[in-house]
């Protein structure tokens, strides 16, 4: 497993740096743009939610790798 950091997220800038972090790190790790993109929106989204609702939840992320692929 590959811990990639905490991000804070407590407005939408926080949100923002969290899927450039997401995209930028998922292209490093071979992704292609398409997948790095989709999973940097569908953890985007799945923040905005979190703050809309005021909830006290947390998102983690792991990259692990399987016979050498992410």
């Amino acid at each position: 497993m590959v811990e990639l950091g905490k991000l804070l997220i407590r407005n939408d800038t926080g949100i923002l740096h969290c899927r450039n972090k997401i995209r930028v790190l998922a292209m490093e790790f071979g992704f292609s743009a398409t997948q790095a993109t989709r999973g940097a929106t569908a953890t985007s989204e799945i923040c905005h939610q979190i703050l809309a609702e005021k909830s006290k939840t947390s998102v983690k992320i792991s990259v692990d790798e399987v016979d050498d692929h992410p």
